[in-house]
């Protein structure tokens, strides 16, 4: 994902980006409206996190010039960052063009669920293209999966799964042999109370028993030492794992 964050305070600014990039987003950073205004026109950002207090004009008024003017990212989602917690502002937020707000402190995780949120109601036909039911093979076997149905099927026989096995199990089934970070697989269980990277871990050895216990010995999710998960199956089959740490 890329996101275009604008707050005058350049440590907080920063910390941000580095947290964020644990995420797999990439966080442009600008303190000064005036900058913003060019980089705009720059490049297309998937979302632009505003701050309320900013010199030269407020958030609520930079949102409203965003919303008024034809540029690169007039339809791009808006965050506002406030410390202002009142309804007042809030709403003169909303109706300045911004699609949601976040009240300081705020944690990461939570900022960085809003991001996906706002991304997914604003990009809806690109929610369109994605097929709905799902399938990957390796070897003889495979696993299939219809998110809007909620099932889950090893080699046509139904798997019993959570709703929360399943969210992880979708993720890693958009991208057979992409590496999935722990913090990314992490966003799929932010609405579940205190789980944490151990928890990822958890959901993983259940889904991984579970589908081996219709398959045998076949293993479709690997761990990647020090990094997280990877789904292994076609389209990846062709490529190679030479140099890749797996492990069951």
């Amino acid at each position: 994902m890329e996101a275009l964050l604008i707050d005058d305070d350049i440590e907080l600014s920063e910390l941000l980006q580095q947290q964020m990039a644990t995420y797999s987003i990439n966080l442009t950073l600008c303190h000064l409206p005036s900058t913003l205004l060019v980089l705009i026109n720059q490049r297309r950002f998937d979302v632009i996190l505003l701050d309320i207090m900013l010199p030269e004009m407020s958030g609520f008024e930079l949102c409203h010039l965003l919303r008024s003017r034809e540029h690169l990212n007039r339809h791009t989602p808006f965050i506002m960052l406030t410390a202002r917690n009142e309804t007042v502002n809030l709403i003169a937020g909303l109706e300045a063009g911004a699609d949601d707000y976040v009240s300081k402190p705020f944690e990461t995780r939570e900022l960085v669920a809003r991001m996906f949120a706002v991304c997914r109601r604003n990009r809806p036909q690109l929610t369109a293209l994605i097929p709905d039911i799902e399938t990957v093979t390796s070897g003889p076997h495979k696993i299939t999966l219809s998110m809007s149905q909620a099932w889950v099927t090893v080699n046509d026989q139904p798997l019993k799964v959570t709703s929360t096995e399943m969210a992880i199990l979708a993720q890693l089934m958009q991208r057979p042999g992409k590496i999935y970070l722990r913090a990314e697989l992490e966003l799929q269980i932010l609405t579940h109370a205190r789980q944490t990277q151990r928890s990822i871990d958890t959901l993983i050895y259940r889904l991984r028993s579970k589908i081996r216990a219709v398959t045998g010995d076949e293993i479709f999710i690997y761990t990647i030492r020090s990094h997280g998960y990877m789904l292994r199956g076609a389209p990846s089959l062709s490529g190679s794992t030479q140099g890749t740490d797996l492990h069951d």
